[in-house]
This record gives structure tokens, sequence and C-alpha cells, in this order.
């Protein structure tokens, strides 16, 4: 009997191993299922991340091919619109980075890249696509000698209208400080029927526009808020995020962004630096990379490729085109300069390719417009001019140049540049006013002007 009992003994533990060592696998191979189930959902998540990504990446590429610049960044979704914030954006766990690169001026490679941490290893995702400018392609289609005026706006009040900055078919105005509101947003949609959408009254001249996602970044005259920054996500009713107060004195004049980065030039008062780099990765709150003292400055731009050099419509005499390396904002230089005009001073500039278009006040009968080769930044040199009137504003797209100018007709050029070194205008518009700003987009001129009409609207034929 102790025989049996201990026999027993023995079969019930080696019953009790076995159904261990059963339930071991059992449970083992459960874990690795759902560690493998969880592993998939995981990587299909992180997938559909990267491809929402490079969505979102193609539609800031339809609103505005200039926003994507070489380097990293974080996504941001606001009022329906994708934007870049940031160098990287996350969502649970998971975390995503966009990287563009140049390979050339009208393409741009992109890499969506999200990341995500499974059973101690870090996972990832990778999709990569190249996406061009096809409004480029798009636009030379359109046929601009041909164009006509769709219409024209009034705007309340007997204010000036300054500034001009237009993404798509709508349009932002700056006005001249008065008892009306001195910042518009105009739906040009239909272009022989604009409609004004929302207004903001902000107590000071605005004198530049730049715009990039649901921020509308604005030059202005006010002592204590040279930059102002103004949600426009809700177009009826834009509001004023912030406002910057630049060092001591000296009127914010004009603006451009690429990428992250915005660039704002000032007119000279004193020694005060005039020029100025901010990083705009949180878009409603603009951090300084750098500011330096290069005289006064009345317009600048930026090429479509690199982030190296802006360039400075200035009010020097002997540097009306300055280059400025842009690569170290905190230790920028003049690199490049061109000494235009005899104490004249430059108004304008507009950068396409490797050529700056430069207006200059009126010469008394000599060229006031002029075409630079830049393909060498530390040695810009005039290559073709035109005798026009004295131009407040030059823009570039799609082969051509748009002048803006002096109350005296033409006040407004369409000129081709497909050849910038033969230049021929094939379009010209009598507005009765100055010409102080323009803007265009794909299929619109947007121009405003001193005294009325305020807003004058041109399109090519079909739009």
């Amino acid at each position: 009997m102790q025989f049996q009992s201990g026999q027993s003994l023995i079969e019930v533990l080696l019953a009790v191993a076995i159904f261990a060592f059963l339930m071991t696998t059992v449970v083992v191979s459960f874990i690795d299922v759902y560690n493998g189930g969880l592993f998939s959902n995981n990587r299909t998540d992180g997938y559909r991340m990267a491809e929402e990504g490079i969505e979102a990446v193609r539609s800031i590429r339809d609103r505005d091919f200039d926003s994507l610049s070489s380097g990293v960044h974080g996504l941001s979704l606001s009022g329906g619109q994708w934007t870049f914030s940031g160098a990287s954006d996350t969502q649970d766990i998971f975390m995503r980075v966009i990287e563009i690169g140049e390979p050339d001026m009208n393409t741009r490679s992109v890499t969506s890249t999200v990341f995500w941490t499974d059973g101690g290893q870090t996972r990832s995702v990778v999709l990569v696509t190249t996406l061009t400018d096809w409004q480029q392609h798009f636009l030379a289609k359109l046929d601009w000698p041909n164009a006509v005026v769709a219409s024209t706006i009034n705007l309340p009040g007997g204010a000036d209208a300054l500034a001009v900055a237009a993404v798509g078919t709508t349009a932002y105005i700056g006005r001249e400080s008065s008892g009306d509101p001195e910042f518009y947003i105009v739906d040009a949609s239909n272009a022989l029927y604009p409609v004004t959408l929302g207004t903001l009254n902000l107590a000071d001249d605005i004198l530049g526009i730049a715009v990039t996602g649901t921020y509308a970044y604005l030059a202005s005259k006010a002592d204590s808020a040279e930059l102002m920054v103004v949600n426009i996500s809700n177009p009826t009713a834009p509001s004023l995020t912030t406002s910057l107060d630049l060092i001591n004195n000296g009127d914010a004049r004009r603006l451009a962004i690429k990428g992250n980065r915005l660039y704002l030039i000032r007119d000279n008062k004193g020694s005060n630096p005039t020029f100025y780099v901010f990083d705009i990765s949180t878009p409603s709150s603009p951090v300084s990379l750098g500011s330096v003292f290069i005289g006064g400055g009345l317009d600048v731009a930026t090429s479509k490729v690199g982030t190296e050099y802006a360039y400075i419509a200035s009010e020097t005499d002997t540097q009306e085109l300055q280059a400025v390396n842009v690569t170290t904002p905190a230790s920028m230089l003049v690199n490049g300069s061109a000494d235009l005009i005899s104490n004249n001073d430059a108004y304008a500039i507009a950068v396409s390719g490797t050529y700056a278009y430069v207006g200059t006040e009126d010469r008394g009968g000599d060229p006031e417009f002029f075409v630079m080769d830049i393909s060498t930044p530390t040695s810009p040199s005039v290559v073709n001019t035109l005798n026009t009137e004295e131009l407040f504003s030059v823009r570039a797209a799609n082969g051509y140049v748009y002048l803006g100018g002096k109350a005296n007709p033409p006040e407004i050029r369409i000129v081709d540049a497909t050849n910038p070194l033969s230049l021929t205008t094939v379009a010209s518009f009598d507005t009765s006013g100055n010409i102080l700003d323009m803007a265009v987009t794909y299929n619109r001129l947007f121009a405003v002007s001193k005294g009325e009409p305020e807003l004058v609207i041109i399109v090519p034929p079909k739009f």
C-alpha cells in the first residue's frame, strides 16, 4: 500500500509538471500571438500616420510650394489646414518626422518616418515620394499677355492700401491707420465679384504681409509692435495672436517666408538692427534667431532653393542690392552687393532661379528696373534693364515679372522674362493710383493702390 501511495504521488507530481509545461507553452504562445497582433496593429497605425504625413505635405505643396524648404519638420492641423510645426509631431505612442530635400527649384523629395516602441525595441515605418511644383506647369499655359482687370474694390473710408499677400484666390490686405480696420481678408474665388470675409482693427500702418498656413505675419509702423502675428484660421474673424517689439526705432517694411524662417527688413533709424530672422516652427510664436544692421532696407526676397541667402532692396546708396548670408542667423553678414544707382533707393525686389529683379525710385530717364545675375551671390551683376516709372513693387512668377509703380500710365506692367536677357512688356494697365504692392498666385494678380480703387484684381482669360 505504501508503494502504491508513493506511486500515486509521483504520478500526481508528474501530471502537475506536464500540465504546468503545457500551460506555460500555451501562455507563451498566447503572449507571442498577442505581441504579434499588437506589433501588426502598431505597424498598421504607423503606416497610416506616415501616409497621412505624405498627404499633409502634398496639401501644403498645393497651397504654397515655396513652404517646402529643406530640413526636418513636424506637422500640425489647424482650421482644417496642415502646416509645418517644430521638428516632429506625436500621436499616442507614435512620433512622426518629415524630411524634405530640394533636388531642384521645382522638385522636392519628401520622407515621412514614423517611430514607436514595441517590446523595448524601436520600430519605424518609412514612406518616400517626390513632389513637383505642378502650378508652374499649369501657369506656363495661362495667357497672361491677354490678362484683364476682372474687378476692383473700394475699401471703407479714405485710407490707402499699403500691402497685400495672397494664397490661391484669397487676398490679405494691409492699410494705413485710420478709423477703419487696417487688415482685410478678401475672397476672390469669383474674380468678378470679390467678397470681404473678415477685418481686424490694429491701429497702425501695415506695410508688409506674408502668409503661411493659418497665420499672417504683418510688418507694422508701430513702435512697440513692428511684427504682428494674426490667426487667419477663421477668415471671417481674424484675431491678433501676438506682437513683437523690435529694438528701438525703425519701421518694419516687408517680410518673406521660406519654410520655418521669417525674414523681416526695416528702414534705417540710427544704428539699430534693420534685418531680422525669426524661427516660426511654432507659427504663433516667432523666435528671433538673429539680427544685424545692414543700413535701411525696403524689401526682402528669397530664392526657392536653399536658405543660404536673403536678398535686400536697400536705401543704402552704394549697396542698393544686398545679398545677406543667413546660414547662421546669429552671425549674418552682407556677402555680396551691387551699386545700381547714385543716391536713389531700391524699393522692391523679387527672386526667381538665379536672377533677382529690382525696382527703384524714379531716375529721370534712366532705368528703374534691373535684372541681376545672382548665380554667384557674392558678386551680383546687372544683365538687363528697363526704363519704366518709379517702381514700388516687383513680383516674379511663371516666367513673368510683374511691375507696379508710380501713377503715370501704365501703373502695372507684365513683362515676359522667360529669357531675362531679352525682356518684353506683354501687358499693361492704368489703375489711376500708385501701385504700392502686389501679390501673384496661380491665376490671380492682386495689386493695392494709393487712392481708389484700393484693390485691383487682374486675371488671365477664362479665370
